[in-house]
């Protein structure tokens, strides 16, 4: 079926290079990634979009955004006290990628969500 992505998954990084043309696969891909440095508790980002955001932008264009925004840092680096921490800059985040995707001319469907998790616990 051409041009049908699968949307079961987070990815489809080698599905058609795979399988036949017009058969999707069943099997979920699935990676394990170790986070974290080892030296100790840190928080990490963790981004999940659709294809409509990955089909304009690169992983590296996430994270310039990220790393341009001072907010998510200090999320980063601890709560500072505030129990639950304020998880607006996520939100914003997220709402940003939708709108730098569809600005960039994507022309499917826009989806993001941002989470912080730990990691090395």
């Amino acid at each position: 079926v051409e041009g049908l992505e699968p949307s079961r998954t987070l990815g489809d990084f080698d599905v058609k290079m795979h399988v036949k043309k017009g058969v999707i696969s069943i099997v979920p891909e699935v990676r394990r990634y170790e986070l974290g440095d080892g030296t100790g508790p840190a928080h990490a980002l963790l981004v999940c979009a659709t294809d409509g955001v990955w089909d304009v932008m690169t992983g590296q264009d996430v994270c310039d955004l990220v790393q341009a925004r001072k907010e998510i840092a200090k999320l980063q680096a601890g709560t500072g006290g505030q129990s639950p921490p304020d998880c607006q800059p996520l939100r914003d985040l997220a709402e940003d990628l939708v709108q730098f995707s569809i600005a960039k001319g994507s022309r499917d469907d826009c989806t993001a969500v941002v989470a912080m998790v730990s990691v090395g616990l």
